[in-house]
């Protein structure tokens, strides 16, 4: 059909373009006409515009006052055509309709209808549908719901109905249980993993662990994935696992098999640091700063006469951070190392060597020093008469100074009389020059013999 229009107003309307209009208003001739009568309009137009398609009359009047023209908007003179192949399909608390695409251009949406009874009346289920789809969850199981779907145009013009499609949703099963489990033990943790569930509606899996065959099981965190890794263990166990699934129904499977598996600690203790060595009257005191590890169980202390080693061990199983070396001997040098071992037997790095030499306690003397210039000569007997008859020097140089003192008689009682007198002072000459008896404790009889003696100053490095 086309109408025409002038200033807002319909002057006729014809269903065929070639023929005439049928006169609602005065007839009106645009341009010239060589025929009498009616009203002929000799001016000029503004404007002219068609449409191939029909405009609300609402829209011409806002156009003769000056509205904008919508000719971005289309009107089409049909609706779209109903949707074809629906189907309804019955599922765990749910239908899925599907249908297939409208090739309208101009297609806006679709709208799901829904009813009871089979032919219907059919209600509003969805509007705006934009996919040719649609799953309805608003349903009870075992009620058979029947649907039909209609297409909307931009025009807003709705299709006919589609044919009907009913289905029933049925009541949700539990998902399978988990297969094919396996676990692998590790330094304090256990790896677990499993095949992957196929159900559409798998929410997560629950992992159970036990460390008895028989349980009981005791569930843990949850895993969206088929694996999981179980730190909360400890070293040297033994565990059982075995996993469920759970849909989005909360609805729990079957236990998967139960598997075994041991945790092995590999990972053995940082090595000590710290080590020191203090030498003393044959031992020597070791101590190093203590370990962190909380599966620490005991030190090892190695001991060598070489630098660098190889190093024997000294001491096994030391609990503390220290250990004294009572069977070192004076005068030896001796290297330490240290390492640390754990509760599964895992042993670490040795420590940095440190050295130590036990020495006597006391001053380096050379025997029957006197005068403490580091030799015996003749100036030593002389220093030995002077303090006896003289009374120079006051003092002996040991201890107290006088000659009863313990560390003078060790240094000056040349005979081993246990007394420091004149007769040390003639021995130590005799030696000098008549090849007499050399000092007790001068083990080299060359009068060089540096010895450590409580309560002397240090003048030689024996």
């Amino acid at each position: 059909t086309v109408e025409l229009w002038f200033d807002g107003e319909k002057l006729g309307e014809t269903a065929d373009v070639a023929g005439p209009f049928t006169q609602s208003q005065p007839i009106i001739f645009f341009g010239r006409d060589s025929r009498l009568g009616g009203t002929q309009f000799s001016g000029k137009l503004d404007d002219i515009a068609m449409w191939n398609v029909a405009l609300a009359p609402a829209e011409i009047e806002a156009l003769a006052s000056g509205a904008a023209a919508p000719s971005d908007v289309p009107f089409p003179d049909e609706p779209p055509a109903a949707p074809q192949v629906v189907t309804a399909t019955g599922e765990e608390n749910r239908v899925t309709v599907d249908w297939a695409d409208n090739v309208e251009d101009d297609l806006a949406s679709y709208t799901v209808y829904r009813s009871t009874t089979m032919g219907g009346p059919h209600d509003v289920l969805a509007m705006d549908v934009s996919e040719s789809i649609y799953v309805d969850t608003d349903v009870t199981s075992g009620v058979e719901y029947c649907y039909v779907v209609t297409a909307v145009d931009q025009g807003g013009n709705e299709s006919d109905q589609s044919g009907e499609a009913c289905g029933t949703p049925v009541e949700p099963t539990a998902p399978a249980a988990p297969t094919g489990l396996a676990a692998v033990g590790g330094d304090a943790v256990v790896q677990l993993d499993w095949d992957d569930n196929t159900e559409d509606d798998l929410a997560f899996y629950k992992i159970y662990r036990s460390t008895d065959p028989e349980g009981p099981f005791v569930t843990g965190p949850q895993s969206d994935v088929s694996e999981f890794e179980d730190r909360a263990v400890q070293n040297n166990r033994t565990y059982y696992y075995y996993v469920t699934a759970v849909d989005m129904s909360d609805l729990e499977s079957d236990q998967s098999d139960v598997v075994e598996v041991s945790t092995d600690d590999t990972l053995a203790p940082d090595a000590p640091a710290g080590l020191a060595a203090t030498a003393g009257d044959a031992r020597v005191d070791l101590d190093w700063d203590d370990n962190t590890e909380d599966d620490l169980a005991s030190y090892t202390v190695y001991r060598s006469t070489s630098m660098g080693g190889p190093h024997d061990v000294l001491a096994a199983g030391v609990t503390e951070s220290a250990h004294a070396d009572e069977s070192a001997e004076n005068g030896t040098t001796y290297y330490y190392v240290v390492s640390a071992t754990d509760t599964s037997g895992n042993e670490s790095n040795r420590s940095a060597e440190v050295v130590a030499t036990p020495q006597e306690p006391g001053g380096g003397q050379v025997v029957f020093d006197c005068n403490q210039d580091g030799r015996m000569d003749i100036s030593d007997p002389q220093c030995l008469l002077g303090f006896l008859f003289l009374g120079t020097p006051e003092l002996l140089p040991c201890g107290n100074g006088l000659a009863v003192d313990e560390a003078n008689t060790r240094l000056m009682d040349w005979n081993g009389d246990g007394r420091v007198d004149i007769s040390d002072a003639t021995a130590s000459l005799g030696w000098l020059f008549l090849g007499g008896p050399p000092h007790v404790l001068d083990t080299g009889a060359n009068g060089t013999t540096c010895i450590r003696i409580v309560g002397c100053d240090d003048i030689c490095t024996p």
